[in-house]
């Protein structure tokens, strides 16, 4: 019979998610956050509403809608470990 596994065997995993509001005219506030997750040590961060259409600092986004100028843009921070 296999051994069944304990809670505490599994790895915890950080997530976390953020309305940043727009980071398009204001790029320190993308910093910002990029630290805090980091000090937080978050696994995976999504960020709302960054009203961006690409960014070097997120991993992965969406880019905004044309016909939108705010409430648009989805990425995320990944831990590289």
């Amino acid at each position: 019979m296999p051994e069944t596994g304990k809670i505490d065997d599994f790895l915890e995993l950080k997530v976390g998610i953020y309305n940043i509001n727009g980071v398009k005219n204001n790029s320190y506030r993308l910093q910002e956050l990029v630290d805090f997750s980091t000090k937080k040590k978050f696994n995976l961060l999504d960020i709302v509403e960054t009203n961006i259409d690409s960014s070097r600092d997120l991993d992965f986004w969406t880019n905004v809608k044309k016909d939108k100028k705010k409430e648009s843009g989805v990425g995320a921070l990944i831990d590289k470990k």
